[in-house]
């Protein structure tokens, strides 16, 4: 993660809307907003799939054979996020290290 885009991350928490405290209904419905208000970029590719029963999403950078694989476990502890609301994080790390994150 640059700079830049750590510091507007600590804008967004700082500034946001999400309170920790307030109702989990409508702060995991803000947390999905604020991750996801911006768009993926054009060459990530989310594919979902499985692994054994477990539902997963493989997160991919269209043109790039990846070299390996990650497994990510976006957090959220059951309350907040999804793999999909953590997807753009994970298209980053897919980015650079050149590999498919699941």
């Amino acid at each position: 993660m640059s700079k830049e885009q750590r510091d507007a991350l600590d804008t967004l928490f700082r500034n946001g809307p999400l309170d920790i405290g307030g109702d989990p209904v409508q702060q995991r419905e803000i947390f999905t907003r604020m991750l996801t208000s911006r768009p993926l970029p054009e060459d990530v590719v989310l594919t979902p799939g499985g692994l054994g029963e477990v539902p997963v999403l493989e997160v991919g950078i269209d043109g790039v054979t990846p070299e390996g694989t990650l497994l990510w476990f976006h957090g959220g502890f059951y309350v907040f996020g999804s793999a999909r609301t953590s997807a753009g994080l994970a298209s980053n790390v897919a980015r650079r290290t050149r590999t498919r994150v699941i």
